[in-house]
């Protein structure tokens, strides 16, 4: 009898044991002979182990089961289409961030859920896109900054307006390769790119077409081919375009005629002409800047008045030649300067390493004086318009002018801490001051120069 209770608690024992072994063992097994539709079936299983053992299982698999489990992520519960797509995301985070964008079903498995009618597949695939992104652009960073890129915060011009934007630059220091490319279409959160020295031939131009939130293209120095540069066309948040001594022809940038969300296009030193410039004006409706790429490097007072350099750049064409703050441009070769503005449009017709003459007033050292204010018939003298400010005519040795020091051949610049320009506007000024010591600022002595320059190339 005791042999017999032994034998059947030994059988009973051996039955449990089998009996654990049966719930807690995989379904399935990479060895076995279950098929992928099981795997994927068990997802929507009502035993948390078969879910569990399936998804797992699905991930060893790789990518091969992408189209499977797509198409059944329908008849799938709650459950089910959630580790489907959890299934989804770890194949997506198995492959390298830069191939991401090139080969990779899972995530185009994921853009397509996203997109679904039934809410319960689209809401999911949306979270799992955000968050997958997220992880992607901080591998994509990471990676971008190790093959010799730059993310910098920088106050830029977008469109009409300037603002801080995040901008990715690469030069040739870049050490990627084209399937590196792939992490520039990552980094979503990049507004500008900035591209200076590199052959933009191969995979580059389709890939920078794929980045859909810029605002911002700049390429320096870039060589471009015509027919890839059409692929900035799919650029839909792209407002700036500054292409700067890229051999692009008309017949390239004739692409970006009818791209309308582009506000501010700059064409320094390419081979487009100004008609192709013009037709851009006019199909995207933007601000065209367009010069053949000639650099000075003075900065001028803007309209109205004279052109003033009030600043000069180091190692450029104009400190090179030997122009100063304070001289005054009236001309350029044969064109004449009346103002800023002239002479931009003058040198947009020059490019780099092209010489020019440039006319220039340079006024002496500026006086300053105080006269005491007394009835405009008193003063005596004469004025008529100069390039520099006013110049005196005649004055007579009574005049509180001559007093303070002014004579005949002197040009009167301010009165009253004004800017004046003419005859009309000393004598306004004047009348305005009250009664007191009006200050005066005046030059003895003006010379005109030619100077010679040859011009450079923007930045």
């Amino acid at each position: 009898m005791k042999n017999q209770t032994v034998t059947t608690r030994t059988i009973l024992s051996i039955t449990a044991a089998f009996m654990l072994v049966s719930f807690f063992a995989p379904p399935v097994s990479a060895d076995d002979s279950t098929t992928v539709q099981q795997l994927i079936n068990a997802l929507s299983a009502r035993k948390f182990i078969q879910r569990e053992t399936a998804t797992l299982e699905l991930i060893d698999r790789g990518t091969s089961i992408i189209p499977l489990l797509e198409k059944n992520i329908p008849q799938q519960n709650y459950e089910g289409i959630t580790r489907s797509i959890h299934v989804l995301v770890q194949l997506s985070l198995q492959v390298k961030t830069a191939q991401f964008g090139s080969g990779n079903g899972a995530k185009q498995a994921l853009d397509v859920l996203a997109q679904s009618t039934d809410n319960r597949i689209a809401r999911r695939a949306a979270t799992a896109l955000t968050r997958l992104n997220k992880i992607r652009e901080e591998e994509a960073l990471a990676e971008f900054r190790k093959l010799g890129g730059w993310i910098e915060r920088v106050y830029t011009r977008i469109g009409p307006n300037s603002k801080y934007v995040i901008r990715m630059y690469l030069n040739t220091s870049w050490r990627g390769t084209e399937e590196d490319l792939y992490l520039l279409t990552w980094i979503t959160t990049a507004q500008e790119l900035l591209i200076e020295g590199i052959d933009l031939s191969g995979n580059w131009m389709p890939i920078i077409g794929k980045m859909r939130n810029l605002e911002s293209l700049v390429l320096k120095r870039c060589k471009l081919q015509d027919q890839l540069f059409s692929e900035v066309r799919h650029l839909k948040q792209l407002t700036n375009l500054d292409l700067r001594y890229c051999p692009i022809t008309d017949t390239g940038l004739q692409h970006i005629t009818s791209m309308t969300q582009l506000l501010y296009v700059k064409l320094y030193g390419t081979l487009g002409t100004k008609a192709v410039a013009e037709s851009i004006r006019q199909g995207a409706q933007a601000d065209v800047d367009y010069r053949q790429g000639a650099f000075l490097g003075v900065g001028c007072r803007q309209p109205p008045g004279p052109c003033y350099i009030e600043s000069v750049q180091d190692g450029t064409a104009a400190d090179k030649g030997g122009l100063l703050v304070g001289d005054i441009v009236t001309g350029f070769d044969d064109r004449k300067v009346e103002s800023f503005l002239d002479l931009r449009k003058i040198i947009s017709d020059y490019a780099a390493g092209d010489k020019s003459v440039v006319h220039i007033l340079r006024l002496g050292t500026p006086h300053t004086s105080k006269i005491n204010k007394v009835d405009q018939a008193e003063l005596q003298v004469s004025f008529a318009e100069h390039t520099g400010g006013v110049l005196v005519t005649d004055i007579k040795t009574t005049c509180p002018l001559y007093i303070a020091g002014l004579r005949k051949g002197h040009i009167v610049g301010n009165m009253n801490l004004a800017e004046i320009h003419t005859p009309k506007e000393l004598l306004d000024q004047y009348k305005l001051a009250e009664k007191g010591p009006v200050q005066m600022v005046y030059y003895m002595m003006s010379k005109k120069l030619e100077i010679s320059v040859e011009f450079g190339e923007w930045e």
